[in-house]
């Protein structure tokens, strides 16, 4: 069956250029500045059938940074094992943009404690990384945009690489 042919919406064609601009975001590398976005204000649902998708990604990684930014707080030995996913979850969100208004106060409800032993509080964030790179990788193929969909894509690999790489840290390791 044939797919209807759509114009892309503004929000595609923004999420498609910053992806490709730098592919900054694929890579998940942390030494670049993202680009700043000129004009970008958040659609209506109606304007941007992929809104609810957006916003639905963007939850999830506040809720995966909000996490990380409490293990570090709570455990300084693991603040530097966990900057990088700190500054991956920031340019993820930095490239969503501000399309999910309301999502902030919904996420703080849901946070829970982070755990007393170091080597459980990154056991914790690896299994959350893990569980972010499949709910991305199943928001990337709802979404109906190319664009955005190659866009969670590479935040799903993103997350499923911290999950590997902070794993095997924690495994060799012990915390």
């Amino acid at each position: 069956m044939p797919f209807p042919e759509r114009m892309p919406s503004r929000r595609a064609v923004v999420v498609g250029m910053t992806s490709a601009a730098g592919l900054t975001l694929a890579g998940c590398t942390s030494d670049g500045d993202l680009p700043d976005l000129p004009g970008l204000s958040a659609p209506t649902e109606d304007a941007d059938p992929d809104l609810a998708l957006v916003r639905r990604v963007q939850a999830d990684e506040l809720g995966a940074m909000r996490l990380v930014q409490r293990t570090r707080a709570r455990h300084p030995e693991l603040r530097a094992r966990l900057a990088d996913t700190l500054r991956f979850h920031q340019s993820h969100l930095e490239v969503l943009g501000d399309a999910a208004t309301g999502t902030d106060r919904a996420r703080r409800r849901e946070e829970s404690a982070v755990a007393a032993q170091p080597a459980r509080a990154l056991a914790d964030v690896v299994a959350a990384e893990r569980r972010l790179a499949v709910r991305h990788s199943r928001s990337a193929l709802e979404a109906r945009s190319g664009p955005l969909a190659r866009t969670v894509a590479s935040m799903a690999a993103a997350a499923a690489q911290q999950g590997s790489v902070l794993g095997s840290a924690a495994d060799r390791s012990g915390a």
